[in-house]
């Protein structure tokens, strides 16, 4: 009877013993899945962000064209137009300090809202002329 006592106690304690490291087995499975899924959603995430970076390249090359053509247009109807670029703070700053390749965006937003402010002002310039210039 003692036997069969000991016996049972060393059966329901190599039974429990073994519940545990099911237990435990399965909680590292779930852990490592979840672990798997978040490297899965970084890896996605920079692969976004590497994208972004390639067409912030050719976006900047294009915008870049449109403005000369731009300046082009403008040389040719108004002659030299001096506007100068005050780099001043911007949305893509912060961008910039993120990804280094966004930058060359925030001097050409600068270099865009100079050049729109400078053409405005020959507009006015001009009109102002055309309307003295009608009044005589």
């Amino acid at each position: 009877m003692k036997v069969a006592g000991i016996a049972a106690a060393a059966l329901l304690a190599w039974l429990m013993f073994t519940l545990v490291m099911i237990g435990l087995q399965l909680w590292s499975a779930s852990s490592q899945v979840a672990l798997d899924q978040r490297a899965a959603a970084v890896a996605q995430t920079a692969g976004r962000v590497e994208a972004y970076r390639d067409s912030v390249e050719s976006e900047v090359e294009r915008i870049e064209r449109r403005q000369a053509a731009l300046d082009a247009l403008v040389r040719e109807h108004f002659g030299d137009v001096d506007y100068n670029v005050e780099p001043a703070p911007t949305a893509t700053d912060e961008i910039s300090a993120a990804i280094p390749e966004a930058s060359a965006l925030g001097r050409l937003e600068a270099r865009q809202l100079a050049f729109a402010q400078a053409l405005e002002r020959e507009v006015e310039e001009r009109t102002a002329r055309a309307e003295a210039a009608i009044r005589e």
